[in-house]
């Protein structure tokens, strides 16, 4: 968060000069990592002498300020396609059919152009090894694993009223779960978490200091943690259902350069573009199918997935965050 901020305080000192000169400017929102966004958008302006001013924010956010009508921002880039779904449906987003969607695979895109995917993020729980051990504890091999005494006070989670990451896990707890039983799972779970996290990254590295047993979060910022050094984290993927994220990136129906978004856009869906993750420890899987994956990344192909339901998604937003707010109130 610390460098995005500090990337996005650079480029505005160059604001005024560049508009002076004439230099053409594009205002992003990045919903990826840090270190991602700042390599991609670097490769966008040796490649095409556009200037990018981006802000790192968690998605949530971005989806909250696109709401407020936030007014100076061209791209949403690499946030979860079902809040780009929400922000659709409420007429935040413009639409867009690059011609370069014909390489990416039609799983990952909405078919009326308002966001494509870029990359596709498995959601899988994530536990410090040594932790465990220590403890005499089993790893979790299932999401209702958390719900283990053992856990009390030692889970960390990302928000799902912040974090795009902790919005799919209710999801998908909604999903595979259903009425009748969700509410018991995730009451059950929330009894031992300690905190919740405002980014969902934010939870890995609690758990990689061996401050918090176990988290969920995404496969690809696990691994990008343990390259950095946080050697006690493991990643699970559960023997039931999980779900995946796709990244996506939309033009804002705000946008006062659109001829320049669609500019990002075409860049952003080649595998140049794509590939740029995996030369910095992002591991995600990529949506173009003339792509070279990672060794890494895992397809979604490789395992019982849940599918996003991204119109359920968008249309019950409101009423599973409600839920979810009264059901961890009553655990406190």
């Amino acid at each position: 968060m610390r460098t995005g901020f500090y990337f996005f305080v650079v480029a505005l000192l160059f604001l005024t000069s560049c508009q002076a000169n004439g230099q053409k400017m594009l205002y992003i929102y990045a919903g990826m990592d840090d270190g991602h966004a700042i390599k991609a958008f670097e490769q966008f302006e040796q490649d095409t002498g556009i200037r990018v001013v981006f802000k790192r924010l968690s998605n949530g956010k971005i989806l909250s300020l696109l709401e407020e009508g936030e007014t100076t921002i061209d791209i949403w880039y690499g946030g979860p396609s079902i809040l780009f779904e929400e922000a659709k449906q409420q007429g935040l987003l413009y639409p867009y059919q690059s011609k370069t969607r014909e390489e990416i695979d039609t799983r990952y895109l909405d078919e009326e152009g308002y966001w494509t995917g870029v990359y596709v993020s498995i959601l899988a729980l994530v536990a410090n090894q040594q932790w465990h051990m220590e403890q005499g504890i089993e790893l979790p091999k299932r999401w209702t694993d958390l719900q283990r005494v053992e856990y009390k006070n030692w889970l960390t989670l990302p928000d799902p009223q912040e974090t795009g990451t902790g919005y799919l896990t209710l999801t998908l707890f909604q999903q595979i779960y259903g009425e009748l039983r969700v509410q018991s799972v995730v009451q059950n779970i929330n009894h031992n978490v300690s905190e919740y996290t405002s980014t969902g990254q934010g939870s890995g590295r609690v758990v990689g200091a061996k401050k918090s047993a176990a988290t969920i979060m995404f496969a690809h910022d696990a691994l990008r943690l343990k390259k950095e050094g946080y050697n006690d984290l493991v990643v699970i993927y559960p023997n039931e259902p999980t779900t995946y994220e796709i990244g996506a990136v939309a033009i804002t129906q705000m946008s006062e350069n659109k001829e320049l978004a669609k500019m990002f856009v075409d860049w952003a869906l080649t595998t140049n573009a794509q590939e740029i993750g995996k030369r910095i420890g992002n591991y995600q899987y990529l949506t173009n199918v003339n792509a070279s994956q990672p060794v890494q990344a895992i397809s979604p192909a490789d395992l019982l997935i849940s599918t996003p339901d991204h119109e359920q998604a968008s249309r019950k937003q409101g009423q599973w965050l409600t839920q979810f707010e009264k059901w961890r109130a009553k655990e406190q």
